[in-house]
């Protein structure tokens, strides 16, 4: 009389369930490893591994930390022509502004020293000023808030030369 053994029924599912596993852990996406880099890099703040192949980081610190994920969806790649000429001929026209603007200040504060410390000195001990002083504190005043619009645009036209320093919200 024929008996199977029980390792035969034991063995064919086994089998079977490991062929599904093994196909169902091969079919991980291709950008797993380059994200787990990427975690792994941003953890230990490595922003020279960072450097190779991201645009970006992620300060555990501040956004936490990443030890599992899952990639839902994957897009397809978006390829747009490099614009460094174009970039850079207006990061030089809003510099070449701002020295103009800057230059133009100077002379103001050249011109007028004695009344800006004045001004200053009045501004600082909170003092009501009256007269050409007011003139002065208040186009100084405007100067002064030209100068930080002036530095904002030069700011703006330097950001797409920049490695953002966290990921986008």
């Amino acid at each position: 009389m024929f008996r199977p053994k029980m390792t035969v029924y034991f063995l064919a599912p086994m089998l079977c369930a490991a062929a599904i596993l093994t196909g169902a852990c091969g079919a991980s996406h291709p950008e797993q490893q380059q994200l787990q880099q990427f975690f792994r890099a941003s953890s230990m703040r490595d922003d020279q591994t960072l450097a190779n192949f991201a645009a970006v980081s992620f300060d555990p610190k501040t956004d936490g930390t990443v030890t599992a994920f899952t990639i839902t969806s994957v897009s397809e790649p978006k390829v747009e022509p490099m614009r460094f000429k174009d970039l850079t001929k207006a990061m030089e026209d809003v510099q070449a502004q701002d020295k103009e603007f800057s230059d133009k200040k100077k002379a103001y504060q050249d011109s007028h020293a004695d009344a800006l410390k004045r001004v200053v000195a009045a501004e600082s001990s909170n003092k009501k000023l009256s007269g050409p002083d007011a003139v002065v504190q208040s186009e100084w005043a405007k100067w002064r808030d030209d100068s930080n619009v002036s530095v904002k645009k030069v700011s703006d036209a330097r950001r797409p030369f920049r490695m953002p320093r966290r990921l986008p919200k």
